[in-house]
């Protein structure tokens, strides 16, 4: 999905945010915005909004000198996420079908975005979700092909959300023990996109295995994978993506049977969708070839 002239302003309003969050003076902060503007003027409208990000989050990084500028967001969300693990374990375990619910919940956890237009309460997301109707839902589909696929990579997007996918991968696992599941995160920090090392922490290494996309986008831009990532990419029979930026990048871009599952936070892909704010997506690739 290419960036529109309102994804310009939300970029350059999470540069503002992510200034606050660190607690930069006026003199770093004015910094900061100066040098997001250089980035955002230099760029057509013929890239995703990832893409541009990617360089915004580095120079934020850079200014600050830190790996991981939002490691603390990263942290606060984790902790959130797990005070309703146990709730949403129970849900899980107490419906009739087992796998929808845990999809549901992973992504209620969606809400948990640093970068979105619209920020969505946790607790309140997760307390409604079980009754929420989808706004698109390929589940079905979803089931063939999973029946039909035997190594499934599974795009990882933001931490916090990283403690039910690991739910969702639990589910999965237990059900398909013929099937391989591969839990894919960012090469290196972005935003408070998951990495290896918060993937590890949360013990997901335990449930399935763990690997780095070598992406320091925040959303699987393919073009900035590993080598390495890249042949287990074409290797495999099937995605689950979670979040808008793996939406952004990859959506009726890659020929591979892929499923979407998001929460809508902002207006742009609402449109891009003919959905409204808030609709939560069980979304099959539609580009997709079997020839």
């Amino acid at each position: 999905m290419n960036i529109e002239n309102e994804c310009l302003v939300c970029i350059y309003n999470q540069a503002l945010k992510s200034a606050k969050n660190l607690n930069c003076d006026d003199k770093t902060t004015k910094k900061i915005m100066d040098k997001t503007a250089k980035i955002l003027i230099k760029y057509d409208l013929d890239v995703t909004p990832p893409f541009i990000a990617k360089d915004v989050y580095k120079n934020i990084a850079k200014i600050v000198d830190k790996k991981d500028p939002l490691k603390n967001i990263k942290e606060k969300s984790t902790e959130e996420a797990q005070k309703l693990r146990s709730y949403v374990k129970k849900k899980i375990q107490g419906s009739d079908d087992k796998l929808f619910a845990a999809i549901k919940a992973a992504i209620a956890g969606n809400v948990i975005d640093f970068g979105s237009q619209k920020q969505f309460d946790l607790k309140e997301a997760v307390r409604e979700v079980f009754e929420k109707e989808f706004g698109e839902c390929d589940y079905d589909d979803f089931l063939k092909d999973l029946k039909n696929s035997k190594l499934i990579l599974y795009i990882a997007d933001n931490t916090g959300e990283h403690i039910y996918d690991k739910l969702l991968l639990e589910v999965l696992t237990k059900t398909y023990k013929d099937k391989e599941f591969v839990y894919v995160t960012r090469g290196k920090p972005i935003i408070n996109d998951v990495t290896i090392f918060e993937a590890k922490k949360a013990g997901i290494d335990k449930v399935c295995k763990v690997v780095s996309s070598g992406v320091d986008t925040p959303g699987l831009d393919l073009s900035r994978a590993s080598k390495k990532f890249l042949k287990l990419f074409e290797k495999s029979d099937m995605v689950i993506a979670k979040g808008m930026g793996n939406y952004e990048t990859m959506y009726n871009v890659i020929d591979k049977k892929a499923y979407f599952l998001f929460k809508v936070k902002c207006n742009v892909v609402a449109r891009s969708l003919k959905k409204e704010m808030g609709d939560i997506m069980l979304l099959k690739n539609r580009v997709y070839s079997s020839s």
